[in-house]
């Protein structure tokens, strides 16, 4: 399997946007409950996605991700965050993707080589302030999965 990258959609001009952006966030309810798990569909920043989060229309072709559909997995979606981390090196591609299949098996329960599965990632543009990076799953050919992937040995 080979991933495919996905940057997220930060120019260096919109980074006085972002900050902004994320620090109202804070201010606002967003629909989890006390654990941190989706109970409504909210469009959130891809950086405020938490692992476990499902995504509804997830673009499958590169280009710029911003914000992005959470759902509950109940809800129909077609990609799942199943890993998540800030580092300073986000933007490498070898180290994103050495990151995000390292993180595979123990999120679906089976080894990254042996999975059914496809995974894509959401890096900051190189350059950027910003360090966090997003690994994605999605099960080819299903747009309206109901459950999640975590644990799905696929």
């Amino acid at each position: 399997m080979v991933f495919k990258p996905v940057r997220s959609a930060l120019l260096a001009a919109a980074a006085l946007t972002l900050t902004v952006t994320t620090s109202g966030c804070s201010l606002f309810s967003q629909p989890r409950d006390d654990s941190g798990t989706l109970t409504a569909a909210a469009t959130i920043h891809i950086n405020e996605t938490k692992v476990g989060d499902c995504i509804a229309e997830f673009p499958e072709s590169g280009g710029g991700i911003s914000d992005v559909k959470a759902v509950p997995c109940a809800t129909a979606h077609n990609a799942e965050v199943y890993a998540k981390t800030e580092n300073s090196l986000a933007s490498s591609k070898s180290w994103a993707e050495d990151y995000c299949t390292g993180e595979f098996a123990s999120y679906i329960g089976i080894d990254w080589n042996s999975s059914i599965l496809e995974a894509t990632y959401v890096a900051p543009p190189s350059g950027s302030t910003d360090k966090t990076l997003v690994c994605i799953v999605m099960e080819p050919g299903v747009t309206d999965a109901t459950t999640s992937l975590r644990g799905s040995a696929k």
